[in-house]
């Protein structure tokens, strides 16, 4: 068959029209029951998916290392992206075998640790920059949006199970569910990991629960 020519009547096997990749595989061509039939071709193409490009927008300023299920960056060039997004300069691909995986916060500048590393260590001020996922746990300083009073940086997690698991991503223990005295949520007090329910019906413009914050943090979800 003709290279030019290999646009095939469907049940003929052979080529009826001289016409292009584009006509036979339009519409048109498609509703009158012709492909392109050359094997070698492949029959129509498909269009490749135009990568996204990364620029950084996703990206907070972290207290607790992100693994790679709850929002490490992977590689140096986002790590830079992210670093400018949220104010770092970006010193490079560190080296150091002693630290975590990911993109790291060390005096002020942001580094990448390749993920080849098996270190355990933070910087120097325990800080990570990392993308928020939806699904994704991360620890935030103050309480989790929609935790009974003020503004929080995320939602909160829902479940005893979501609890665990968030506790489990970010190495703390698990202990109990906890009263709605609490900010409701998954807070870590004492080193270690509470549910607090949501108090049914509650706003934070009453006083019947969820008034007390941990001394630790919260972990929320994106």
């Amino acid at each position: 068959m003709d290279k030019d020519n290999n646009c095939v009547a469907v049940g003929s096997g052979t080529s009826s029209y001289r016409k292009t990749v584009n006509w036979c595989c339009s519409e048109y061509g498609i509703s009158n029951k012709h492909v392109w039939g050359m094997p070698q071709e492949g029959g129509c193409p498909t269009t490749a998916a135009v990568p996204i490009s990364y620029d950084g927008s996703s990206a907070f300023t972290n207290k607790v290392w992100c693994g790679a299920n709850s929002g490490r960056i992977n590689t140096a060039a986002h790590c830079q992206a992210a670093a400018g997004k949220q104010g770092y300069a970006f010193g490079g691909v560190g080296t150091d075998p002693k630290y975590l995986t990911g993109c790291i916060i060390e005096f002020g500048k942001a580094y990448f640790i390749p993920l080849t590393s098996t270190g355990i260590m933070g910087g120097a001020t325990n800080e990570f920059l990392c993308d928020k996922r939806p699904g994704a746990s991360y620890f935030s300083g103050g309480q989790c949006g929609g935790s009974g009073c003020g503004s929080g940086g995320g939602g909160i997690i829902t479940t005893e199970q979501g609890c665990k698991n968030a506790a489990a991503s970010y190495g703390r223990s698990f202990q109990s569910a906890a009263g709605t005295e609490w900010f409701a949520g998954c807070i870590i007090h004492g080193g270690k990991a509470y549910f607090v329910p949501l108090k049914a019906g509650h706003t934070c413009d009453k006083k019947d629960a969820h008034q007390s914050g941990s001394n630790q943090g919260y972990l929320c979800m994106n």
